[in-house]
């Protein structure tokens, strides 16, 4: 039976083609408005903390790759809702940085504007402790660092198994939103989101903190 690193390693090498993917398949020229532009805009931002993640992982810093989860389905969140669901004044409030909008209140309208990107919705319900939490550095990031035998880094291989599918999925979800803000085909990454949601990829969860 392989180890949980070796299949670390493997899951490393699995977000890394998804990322030749994203690279090769986005389209590259689109015409846009204004709340679409916006929207491109963030989902790019949701994209780059993607990358981000993924090396933060690849090179074991484990705590700032769970911190990163909230900004990069944060930034998916806000595209999708700044390109299929704001208005031209909730656009102006944003610009003025006076936009309130709750998190959750955004994938809950993406869900029902768009069918497709219904899966916002899910995992803003299933995650939004967990991400606060690891991106705050309180209770479930804590718990991986503070043990009776020292104080030293405890996230499990599995955990960062589970943090590379988390973010692969927004990513990709993150893709779909862009593509069809931009009048181009959506197929190609809803096979491959459907791939990498597969259950199969999923170990030992990070909705379950260590004991300390």
């Amino acid at each position: 039976m392989q180890s949980q690193e070796a299949i670390l390693t493997q899951a490393l090498a699995d977000s890394a083609g998804i990322s030749a993917f994203i690279s090769r398949t986005l389209g590259t020229e689109a015409n846009l408005t204004r709340s679409e532009r916006f929207g491109v805009a963030s989902l790019g931002i949701c994209l780059d903390h993607r990358e981000a993640t993924l090396l933060l992982a690849a090179h074991g810093a484990r705590s700032s790759a769970f911190a990163m989860m909230r900004p990069t389905f944060e930034a998916c969140v806000r595209g999708c809702w700044f390109g299929f669901v704001a208005n031209d004044q909730q656009l102006d409030q944003l610009v003025e940085g006076k936009l309130s909008t709750k998190l959750e209140a955004m994938a809950r309208a993406v869900a029902k504007a768009e069918p497709a990107l219904q899966l916002l919705n899910a995992l803003a319900s299933m995650h939004k402790e967990r991400l606060d939490d690891f991106t705050h550095g309180t209770g479930a990031q804590l718990a991986r660092w503070y043990g009776p035998d020292g104080v030293a880094p405890r996230h499990s291989a599995g955990e960062v198994i589970d943090v590379l599918r988390f973010i692969d999925t927004v990513g990709l979800v993150a893709c779909v939103a862009r593509e069809k803000l931009c009048g181009r085909p959506t197929e190609p990454f809803l096979s491959k989101l459907q791939q990498a949601a597969s259950p199969s990829r999923k170990t030992d969860g990070i909705n379950r903190p260590q004991s300390a």
